[in-house]
């Protein structure tokens, strides 16, 4: 997959994702003592960001690893976990001052079922939405689980792998490391990829060869 093939597939529904994330923000704000408010709104968002999730994984294995085909979040988390600059990044959250690592304990087993919360959280609203259920030590009803932090995590961790995606795609492509345009007005990656790396909203410059270039979206926010 090429990186203007990653753009075409999934960063323009990315955009869309996190939009309509970016509307509920009027109602709740981005804030830690909001992480546990939930809402029918983030159980629609948490549905879809989920699989989307599946989806671009699956893609980032690839590129990682061209003779992966599984389609578990299992085996998604193993083959991440061999490349280390996905391991070792983070997503700030722009003007918030909260940094978020959705990924950070895809290394923490080997086998069995993935501890990431955000993920549990995905599925049990997914599939268990009425009945009452526990993650990471807290029980109550599954819909309660659709709240501000594992959305907001969910959305960071679907930035996460598309960013990285694309960081390998343009590896393999001899470009600089870059952004997909239209920017993120809401994360930014911190990391080994990414520290010297410019987060534009809507136009982007760099050098390449010798040349300044110009990017602008044709994707509008």
């Amino acid at each position: 997959m090429t990186s203007q093939e990653l753009v075409d597939s999934f960063w323009t529904h990315y955009i869309m994702l996190e939009k309509e994330f970016m509307a509920t923000t009027g109602f709740v704000k981005i804030d830690v003592d909001n992480y546990c408010t939930y809402s029918d709104a983030y159980a629609k968002l948490l549905l879809q960001i989920g699989s989307e999730v599946d989806v671009v994984a699956k893609e980032t294995c690839k590129l990682i690893d061209p003779a992966f085909s599984d389609d578990k979040m299992d085996k998604y988390r193993l083959t991440l976990s061999l490349a280390p600059e996905f391991v070792n990044a983070s997503v700030e959250l722009i003007n918030y001052g909260i940094t978020l690592s959705p990924w950070s304990d895809i290394e923490s087993t080997s086998t069995g079922n993935t501890t990431l919360i955000w993920w549990k959280a995905y599925n049990r609203v997914k599939h268990e939405r009425m009945n009452t259920v526990t993650i990471d030590g807290v029980t109550k009803e599954s819909y309660k689980f659709a709240n501000l932090k594992n959305t907001l995590t969910a959305l960071s961790a679907l930035y996460h792998l598309i960013l990285h995606a694309y960081y390998l795609a343009l590896k393999k492509e001899g470009k600089n490391t870059e952004v997909p345009l239209p920017g993120s007005r809401l994360y930014k990656m911190n990391g080994l990829a990414w520290n010297n790396v410019v987060f534009p909203f809507d136009t982007s410059f760099f050098v390449d060869n010798g040349h300044l270039i110009m990017r602008t979206s044709t994707i509008p926010y």
